[in-house]
C-alpha cells in the first residue's frame, strides 16, 4: 500500500514461498474477488533445487485458474539474482512463461529489463543479491503502476 497508495492492494507474498505454495493458496486469493492478480514467483523453487519446469507449470496453472474465474493475471518476470547458476533457471522460466503469456494474451511484465539488464540483478537494486531493496521496489512500482492503470481502464483480455 505504501508503494501503490492509489490502489486497493493486498500483498500475499510470503518470504521463502514457492510456486507450489502459491498454487495451494490460490483458492484463498480467489475468494477475495480481486480484479487483477500480480504474480511474481519462481526463484525460490530454483533455490530449493527444483527444475525450472515446476515453476513454469505452476505459473501457467495459476494464471489459467485466475482467468477462468474472471480475474486478470499480470505475470511479472522471475527476477534474476546475483547467482549466475540460479539465473540459468530464471532465464528458462522467463522464456517459457513469456512465450506462453504472449500466446494466451496474458499481460507479462519484464522487470528484469530494468533491474537486471545483463541477466544479473544490479547491486543497487538489492540488499542481498536476491531480494529487492527500496530502490528495487521503486523501480518495480514505476513499471507496474502503468500496467495496472491500463488493465483497469480497459476490458481487454490482457
Amino acid at each position: 500500500r505504501e508503494l501503490l497508495p492509489n490502489a486497493d492492494v493486498i500483498n500475499r507474498g510470503i518470504r521463502g514461498d514457492t510456486s507450489d505454495g502459491v498454487l495451494e493458496r490460490l483458492p484463498e486469493v480467489i475468494r477475495r474477488n480481486p480484479r487483477i492478480v500480480v504474480l511474481m514467483i519462481g526463484v525460490n523453487d530454483l533455490y530449493i533445487g527444483l527444475p525450472p519446469s515446476i515453476p513454469d507449470q505452476n505459473i501457467v496453472a495459476i494464471a489459467r485458474e485466475l482467468r477462468a474465474r474472471g480475474i486478470r493475471p499480470l505475470i511479472v518476470s522471475t527476477l534474476y539474482t546475483r547467482d549466475r547458476k540460479i539465473n540459468l533457471g530464471v532465464a528458462q522460466i522467463n522464456q517459457t512463461v513469456s512465450t506462453w503469456a504472449k500466446r494466451e494474451r496474458i499481460r507479462y511484465l519484464d522487470l528484469n529489463e530494468v533491474v537486471a539488464p545483463q541477466h544479473v540483478l544490479l547491486d543497487h537494486f538489492t540488499w542481498d543479491g536476491i531480494h529487492l531493496n527500496v530502490k528495487g521496489y521503486l523501480a518495480w512500482r514505476d513499471r507496474l503502476e502503468p500496467n495496472l492503470v491500463s488493465m483497469t481502464s480497459n476490458n481487454r483480455s490482457d
